[in-house]
């Protein structure tokens, strides 16, 4: 996830980001298993003294919107988005992928069912993303609430009563609810134990209060 979101032009801090992480866990001493399901035969080959669960929570695509991708499967995909685009949802991630598209030369409108960016869009955030969007081209959509999308028509319900809006492509990133807690692997009697999202919240300070509780009971 941050190296797609590391691939956006005004989030190069994160690729420096990138190029620190592998050179402080060697430091420290941490092995990286990529590309490695962990299950009953991968616990008993490492024999690990605690188990921690810290892989995130899925991005829920809702019923009625067959066909739409999520933000980290429209980042995923560069140049296999179609022309005209909808972005649902007008926070942090669903603004910034917005702004995104748009640089890459999609037509993209940005729909929210409030009438303003969300509320984890602080207000420097908001400062950058007026003009940002706007010199991207972003048509924005407040106070207009995405119902549903088959056949290139996405629903919307407006203040002034239904419309459909022709597209080709929809990317859900509706302000999520935190997720329900993920009860731990089975890890054959290994004292597991779930953070941040797993543990049914979201966002660094949850994140940071799970691990740092993890890390305690360890």
């Amino acid at each position: 996830q941050i190296a797609l979101a590391a691939a956006l032009a005004f989030k190069r801090p994160l690729r420096r980001w990138l190029d620190w992480a592998p050179v402080a866990l060697e430091d420290a001493g941490v092995a990286v298993r990529l590309a490695t399901t962990v299950d009953a035969g991968f616990l008993a080959a490492l024999a690990p003294d605690a188990l921690i669960e810290a892989t995130g929570a899925p991005w829920p695509v809702p019923d009625g919107f067959a066909g739409a991708r999520d933000p980290l499967e429209a980042l995923a995909l560069p140049g296999r988005l179609r022309h005209r685009v909808a972005v649902v949802g007008a926070g942090q991630i669903g603004a910034e992928t917005a702004w995104h598209l748009a640089t890459t030369g999609c037509a993209v409108t940005l729909v929210e069912a409030g009438a303003g960016f969300g509320r984890d869009v602080d207000l420097i955030a908001r400062i950058a993303l007026v003009p940002a969007l706007a010199a991207a081209g972003v048509a924005t959509r407040f106070s207009t609430r995405a119902t549903s999308f088959a056949a290139g028509r996405l629903g919307l319900e407006t203040a002034t009563g239904p419309e459909t809006l022709a597209v080709e492509d929809v990317v859900v990133a509706f302000r999520r609810p935190d997720p329900a807690p993920v009860p731990p692997v089975d890890g054959g009697g290994i004292p597991t134990y779930v953070v941040g999202e797993r543990a049914g919240g979201r966002g660094l300070y949850w994140a940071g209060r799970t691990g740092v509780r993890a890390g305690n009971l360890v």
